[in-house]
Protein backbone atom coordinates (compact mmCIF):
# COMPACT_ATOMS: atom_id res chain seq x y z
CA UNK A 1 0.00 0.00 0.00
CA UNK A 2 2.81 2.41 0.85
CA UNK A 3 4.24 1.96 -2.66
CA UNK A 4 1.05 3.33 -4.25
CA UNK A 5 -0.16 6.04 -1.88
CA UNK A 6 1.18 9.17 -0.25
CA UNK A 7 2.11 8.77 3.44
CA UNK A 8 -0.77 11.03 4.49
CA UNK A 9 -3.29 8.82 2.68
CA UNK A 10 -1.85 5.68 4.28
CA UNK A 11 -2.04 7.32 7.70
CA UNK A 12 -5.72 8.13 7.25
CA UNK A 13 -6.55 4.69 5.85
CA UNK A 14 -5.19 3.01 8.97
CA UNK A 15 -6.62 5.52 11.47
CA UNK A 16 -9.08 3.94 13.94
CA UNK A 17 -12.75 4.87 13.55
CA UNK A 18 -15.87 4.20 15.58
CA UNK A 19 -16.86 0.55 14.90
CA UNK A 20 -19.82 0.26 12.57
CA UNK A 21 -19.45 3.74 11.07
CA UNK A 22 -21.83 4.04 8.12
CA UNK A 23 -20.66 5.27 4.73
CA UNK A 24 -23.64 5.85 2.42
CA UNK A 25 -22.84 6.12 -1.29
CA UNK A 26 -25.58 7.55 -3.51
CA UNK A 27 -25.68 8.70 -7.12
CA UNK A 28 -27.48 11.73 -8.50
CA UNK A 29 -28.78 9.58 -11.38
CA UNK A 30 -28.61 6.07 -12.73
CA UNK A 31 -25.45 5.05 -14.53
CA UNK A 32 -23.12 7.60 -12.93
CA UNK A 33 -20.93 4.92 -11.33
CA UNK A 34 -22.28 4.57 -7.79
CA UNK A 35 -21.64 0.85 -7.48
CA UNK A 36 -18.19 1.22 -9.05
CA UNK A 37 -17.32 3.82 -6.40
CA UNK A 38 -18.50 1.48 -3.63
CA UNK A 39 -16.34 -1.30 -5.07
CA UNK A 40 -13.30 1.00 -5.27
CA UNK A 41 -13.80 2.06 -1.67
CA UNK A 42 -14.18 -1.56 -0.59
CA UNK A 43 -10.96 -2.55 -2.38
CA UNK A 44 -8.84 0.21 -0.82
CA UNK A 45 -10.32 -0.06 2.67
CA UNK A 46 -10.05 -3.83 2.73
CA UNK A 47 -6.37 -3.59 1.75
CA UNK A 48 -5.78 -1.17 4.64
CA UNK A 49 -7.87 -2.95 7.28
CA UNK A 50 -8.44 -6.59 6.22
CA UNK A 51 -11.85 -7.89 7.29
CA UNK A 52 -12.78 -4.49 8.71
CA UNK A 53 -15.26 -3.47 6.00
CA UNK A 54 -18.88 -4.49 5.48
CA UNK A 55 -21.15 -3.77 2.52
CA UNK A 56 -24.91 -3.55 2.04
CA UNK A 57 -26.62 -3.18 -1.34
CA UNK A 58 -29.85 -1.16 -1.07
CA UNK A 59 -30.18 -0.79 -4.84
CA UNK A 60 -30.54 -4.41 -5.91
CA UNK A 61 -27.70 -3.82 -8.34
CA UNK A 62 -24.43 -5.47 -9.27
CA UNK A 63 -22.35 -4.80 -6.15
CA UNK A 64 -21.43 -8.46 -5.47
CA UNK A 65 -20.05 -8.77 -9.01
CA UNK A 66 -18.08 -5.52 -8.72
CA UNK A 67 -16.22 -6.32 -5.49
CA UNK A 68 -12.59 -7.17 -6.18
CA UNK A 69 -11.60 -10.79 -6.01
CA UNK A 70 -9.42 -11.73 -3.05
CA UNK A 71 -10.82 -9.24 -0.54
CA UNK A 72 -10.86 -10.40 3.05
CA UNK A 73 -14.42 -9.64 4.00
CA UNK A 74 -17.58 -10.73 2.30
CA UNK A 75 -20.60 -9.22 0.67
CA UNK A 76 -23.05 -8.07 3.40
CA UNK A 77 -20.32 -8.92 5.92
CA UNK A 78 -22.24 -7.69 8.94
CA UNK A 79 -22.30 -10.77 11.14
CA UNK A 80 -19.87 -11.61 13.93
CA UNK A 81 -17.45 -8.85 14.86
CA UNK A 82 -18.75 -5.44 13.89
CA UNK A 83 -16.67 -4.03 11.01
CA UNK A 84 -14.97 -0.66 11.29
CA UNK A 85 -16.85 0.74 8.31
CA UNK A 86 -20.05 -0.37 6.60
CA UNK A 87 -20.53 0.75 2.99
CA UNK A 88 -24.15 1.24 1.88
CA UNK A 89 -24.79 1.28 -1.88
CA UNK A 90 -27.93 3.41 -2.17
CA UNK A 91 -28.01 3.48 -5.97
CA UNK A 92 -29.35 6.54 -7.83
CA UNK A 93 -31.15 8.17 -4.88
CA UNK A 94 -28.97 11.11 -3.87
CA UNK A 95 -31.68 13.57 -4.92
CA UNK A 96 -34.63 11.81 -3.31
CA UNK A 97 -35.92 11.74 0.24
CA UNK A 98 -37.81 8.46 -0.12
CA UNK A 99 -34.78 6.30 0.57
CA UNK A 100 -34.42 7.70 4.09
CA UNK A 101 -31.02 6.09 4.53
CA UNK A 102 -29.34 9.37 3.61
CA UNK A 103 -30.99 11.17 6.52
CA UNK A 104 -29.51 8.97 9.25
CA UNK A 105 -27.30 11.16 11.47
CA UNK A 106 -23.62 10.51 12.21
CA UNK A 107 -22.65 8.91 8.92
CA UNK A 108 -20.41 9.76 5.99
CA UNK A 109 -22.21 10.61 2.74
CA UNK A 110 -20.56 10.05 -0.64
CA UNK A 111 -22.40 11.63 -3.59
CA UNK A 112 -21.50 10.27 -7.04
CA UNK A 113 -22.15 12.44 -10.08
CA UNK A 114 -21.06 13.05 -13.65
CA UNK A 115 -17.74 14.84 -14.25
CA UNK A 116 -19.30 18.03 -15.62
CA UNK A 117 -21.16 21.12 -14.44
CA UNK A 118 -24.57 19.46 -14.43
CA UNK A 119 -23.26 16.64 -12.25
CA UNK A 120 -21.61 19.01 -9.80
CA UNK A 121 -24.78 21.11 -9.55
CA UNK A 122 -26.83 17.98 -8.85
CA UNK A 123 -24.37 16.97 -6.13
CA UNK A 124 -24.63 20.44 -4.59
CA UNK A 125 -28.42 20.16 -4.59
CA UNK A 126 -28.23 16.75 -2.93
CA UNK A 127 -25.97 17.96 -0.13
CA UNK A 128 -27.99 21.14 0.34
CA UNK A 129 -31.23 19.18 0.68
CA UNK A 130 -29.64 16.74 3.09
CA UNK A 131 -28.22 19.53 5.27
CA UNK A 132 -31.61 21.22 5.34
CA UNK A 133 -33.49 18.05 6.31
CA UNK A 134 -31.06 16.92 8.99
CA UNK A 135 -29.73 20.20 10.33
CA UNK A 136 -26.17 19.06 9.69
CA UNK A 137 -23.44 21.66 9.58
CA UNK A 138 -20.65 22.10 7.09
CA UNK A 139 -20.68 19.29 4.50
CA UNK A 140 -16.89 19.49 4.26
CA UNK A 141 -16.82 17.53 7.51
CA UNK A 142 -19.10 14.64 6.58
CA UNK A 143 -19.47 14.47 2.79
CA UNK A 144 -17.40 13.63 -0.28
CA UNK A 145 -18.41 14.34 -3.89
CA UNK A 146 -17.10 11.91 -6.52
CA UNK A 147 -17.43 13.02 -10.16
CA UNK A 148 -16.93 9.96 -12.37
CA UNK A 149 -15.66 10.57 -15.90
CA UNK A 150 -17.40 9.14 -18.96
CA UNK A 151 -16.37 9.51 -22.58
CA UNK A 152 -17.23 12.82 -24.21
CA UNK A 153 -18.34 14.89 -21.21
CA UNK A 154 -15.50 14.89 -18.68
CA UNK A 155 -13.37 17.79 -17.50
CA UNK A 156 -9.81 17.21 -16.22
CA UNK A 157 -9.62 16.36 -12.53
CA UNK A 158 -7.89 19.57 -11.45
CA UNK A 159 -10.45 21.61 -13.40
CA UNK A 160 -13.31 19.69 -11.77
CA UNK A 161 -12.08 20.65 -8.31
CA UNK A 162 -11.75 24.30 -9.30
CA UNK A 163 -15.14 24.27 -10.96
CA UNK A 164 -16.75 22.69 -7.89
CA UNK A 165 -15.50 25.60 -5.79
CA UNK A 166 -16.85 28.09 -8.36
CA UNK A 167 -20.24 26.35 -8.28
CA UNK A 168 -20.43 26.36 -4.50
CA UNK A 169 -19.95 22.65 -3.80
CA UNK A 170 -19.00 22.65 -0.11
CA UNK A 171 -17.45 19.21 0.23
CA UNK A 172 -14.25 17.41 -0.70
CA UNK A 173 -14.24 16.63 -4.44
CA UNK A 174 -12.44 13.42 -5.43
CA UNK A 175 -12.77 12.80 -9.20
CA UNK A 176 -12.46 9.34 -10.76
CA UNK A 177 -10.93 9.36 -14.24
CA UNK A 178 -12.28 7.23 -17.05
CA UNK A 179 -10.52 3.85 -17.13
CA UNK A 180 -11.33 0.94 -19.40
CA UNK A 181 -10.80 -1.51 -16.52
CA UNK A 182 -13.65 0.16 -14.64
CA UNK A 183 -15.88 0.63 -17.68
CA UNK A 184 -15.68 -3.02 -18.71
CA UNK A 185 -17.95 -4.28 -15.92
CA UNK A 186 -17.22 -7.23 -13.66
CA UNK A 187 -15.06 -6.93 -10.57
CA UNK A 188 -12.77 -3.96 -10.12
CA UNK A 189 -9.03 -4.77 -10.34
CA UNK A 190 -7.60 -6.45 -7.19
CA UNK A 191 -5.49 -4.16 -5.04
CA UNK A 192 -2.04 -3.48 -6.51
CA UNK A 193 -2.82 -4.67 -10.03
CA UNK A 194 -3.81 -1.28 -11.49
CA UNK A 195 -1.70 1.50 -10.01
CA UNK A 196 -3.60 4.56 -11.26
CA UNK A 197 -7.01 3.09 -10.38
CA UNK A 198 -5.80 2.20 -6.91
CA UNK A 199 -4.14 5.56 -6.29
CA UNK A 200 -7.52 7.12 -6.97
CA UNK A 201 -9.32 4.56 -4.81
CA UNK A 202 -6.83 4.99 -1.96
CA UNK A 203 -7.07 8.78 -1.98
CA UNK A 204 -10.86 8.58 -2.02
CA UNK A 205 -10.94 6.03 0.79
CA UNK A 206 -8.56 8.15 2.88
CA UNK A 207 -10.90 11.13 2.53
CA UNK A 208 -13.84 8.95 3.59
CA UNK A 209 -11.96 7.81 6.71
CA UNK A 210 -11.16 11.44 7.52
CA UNK A 211 -14.87 12.19 7.45
CA UNK A 212 -15.57 9.03 9.46
CA UNK A 213 -13.26 10.29 12.19
CA UNK A 214 -15.19 13.56 12.32
CA UNK A 215 -18.64 11.97 12.55
CA UNK A 216 -17.27 9.54 15.12
CA UNK A 217 -16.23 12.28 17.53
CA UNK A 218 -19.34 14.43 17.05
CA UNK A 219 -22.04 11.82 17.61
Amino acid sequence: MTALLAPEAVRWLTTPVRPGTRVVVAGVAGGVGTTTVVALLWTALDAARPGGVGAVDHSGGSLPARLAAGTHGGYDALGGTEPDLVLHDLGPHALTTAAGVLDVPDQVVVVVCGAHDAGLLAARASLGGLAERTGKGDAEQWAVVVPVAVAGRSAPRARLRDRAVELGVRAAVMPVARDRRLAAGGSVPPWGSASEVHRTAGALAAEVVRCARWVGVTQ
